[in-house]
């Protein structure tokens, strides 16, 4: 990674440990949590001097060297470190057995805008804001596969719960529909040269013109736009959960394509028997693999690729990536440092110390 090593999440983006290590996680109390709907979603972009939910305290730098962490752990550290609460809502989600690799550049600690940021692209959900204005609280956004806390809430919880998530899901579906909407842009783009891109798009549209330039993230829009109509339905206007299909059938020339997307992070994978076994030559992308795929688009203007085991109920997974298409680049550091580099101006050593 180039510039500041904002995390490395090494085994997987979100690992989900177990019952076994949620129980053993961690004796601390659970952080407080809001009583009712009186939450905003916390917006990066927003946090800044000058932002409607700006917070100093957020740009207190953070530092964490180690593998396996609970994330109730890690917020607790957060707090000592910062004086910012981070719980989960609802209380006790499944959320608090997510475990993490976290490991941070000690010479550059990252700030907690940024850890935070950057958590929430990995777990695919939002936090939440609320409390003092001064001094507001957070909280870490149910995942839309942890059920099961919602069983362990009282009455007035699962109401409280039920109108969070309806807004969320509200929010959602029109960021999705926003998406869905570009499309016919992004298509366009696709065929415009590298100095078209730069001159349209440079400092207009950062966010497009990053997934247009750099070959991982325009092989994964190529492919997603180059799905039938019906499945691009699934992928944008469908369930939450977007297109889950079964790897065997996806056609042999999908499949290759996939397994290309696959090939480009492989630090993502379940293991490497897949990457040896290729190299062999004993398994190929076109043959019938135990797994399945998922394509959606996220609440935060992106595409994501997902190759998992058809049973897949958290854990490990092999991962394609997203790629933002929509959006503020501002919001991520990488993504900007990454677009730098691309239009031959990369940051300067006291841009990176910054």
């Amino acid at each position: 990674m180039r510039g500041k090593a904002i995390l490395l999440l090494a085994a997987l983006a979100a690992a989900v440990c177990g019952v076994a290590c949620a129980e053993n996680a961690s004796s601390v109390d659970t952080p407080r949590a809001p009583t009712g709907p009186d939450m905003l979603s916390w917006l990066p972009s927003e946090s800044w001097a000058g932002g409607e939910q700006y917070d100093p305290r957020l740009e207190r730098r953070v530092r964490f060297w180690g593998a396996g962490m609970p994330l109730r752990n890690v917020f607790t550290s957060v707090k000592e470190q910062t004086g910012v609460e981070i719980g989960f809502w609802p209380p006790g989600d499944d959320n608090e057995r997510v475990c993490v690799n976290l490991y941070l550049n000690p010479q550059k600690p990252p700030t907690l805008r940024e850890l935070m940021a950057q958590l929430s692209w990995v777990t695919d959900c939002g936090f939440g804001v609320w409390g003092e204005d001064e001094e507001p609280s957070y909280c870490l956004l149910a995942t839309t596969i942890a059920a099961g806390a919602l069983r362990r809430l009282q009455a007035e919880g699962d109401a409280a719960v039920s109108v969070l998530r309806a807004a969320a899901e509200q929010l959602r579906s029109e960021n999705r529909r926003e998406l869905a909407e570009k499309l016919p842009e992004v298509r366009e783009a696709l065929s415009m040269s590298r100095e078209e891109l730069v001159a349209r798009y440079e400092g207009v549209d950062d966010q497009l013109l990053l997934a247009m330039l750099d070959p991982r993230r325009r092989k994964i829009v190529e492919f997603v736009l180059g799905l039938p109509a019906d499945d691009l339905q699934a992928v944008f206007a469908g369930p939450v959960r977007g297109l889950v299909r079964p790897w065997a059938e996806w056609t042999p020339e999908q499949r290759r394509a996939i397994g290309k997307l696959l090939e480009l992070r492989r630090r993502y994978w379940i293991s490497e028997e897949y990457l040896q076994a290729l190299e062999e030559g004993s398994v190929r992308w076109e043959d019938e693999l135990p797994l399945s795929v998922t394509v959606r688009g996220t609440a935060s203007g992106g595409l994501r690729v997902i190759a998992h085991p058809p049973d897949y109920r958290g854990g490990r997974w092999m991962s394609a990536g997203g790629v933002s298409i929509a959006g503020d680049i501002g919001s991520s550091p990488e993504d900007v440092m990454a677009l730098r580099e691309l239009l031959g101006d990369p940051l300067t050593p006291d841009e990176r110390s910054a």
